[in-house]
């Protein structure tokens, strides 16, 4: 069976190209548009033992919850991340970064703190993101 892959960001176009990268490397891609729905299938996977090979995930997303969900920006991903940091589930899975922000001057540190594995910049080359997956998640 093909590791899963749990990839979230609110840019359809874009994820869709990399969940097909994905797929023809062998791996079995999850895509969700924002942490909320993200969180549930994280924990959907726990509950029915199913666990998830990785995750990749923007840094800025839009917050449905928030009083301005249409608004992007990077706090709403790293909280998102520090959640799936703090649940003993996912204290080692393996976190890729797909993001605009590569410059932002924040982003050693976030990379540090959350344990990610790699941080890569948008628009992302489809071989520099296989070459990444397979060095986070292993082979599928």
């Amino acid at each position: 069976m093909a590791k899963r892959i749990l990839y979230v960001d609110d840019d359809p176009d874009y994820v869709d190209w990399l969940c097909t990268t994905l797929k023809k490397a062998g791996y079995d891609c999850l895509l969700v548009a924002d942490p909320a729905q993200a969180r549930s299938i994280l924990n959907g996977a726990v509950q029915a033992g199913q666990p998830l090979g990785g995750l990749v995930a923007d840094l800025r997303m839009n917050d449905p919850a928030s009083p301005t969900p249409n608004v992007k920006n990077l706090e709403v991903g790293v909280a998102f991340l520090q959640w799936v940091r703090d649940q003993v589930a996912f204290k080692d899975l393996p976190i890729i970064v797909v993001t605009a922000l590569s410059t932002d001057e924040r982003l050693p540190g976030i990379k540090y703190l959350l344990r990610i594995k790699s941080i890569l910049q948008k628009p992302v080359p489809a071989k520099a993101f296989s070459d990444a997956v397979l060095s986070a998640f292993g082979p599928p």
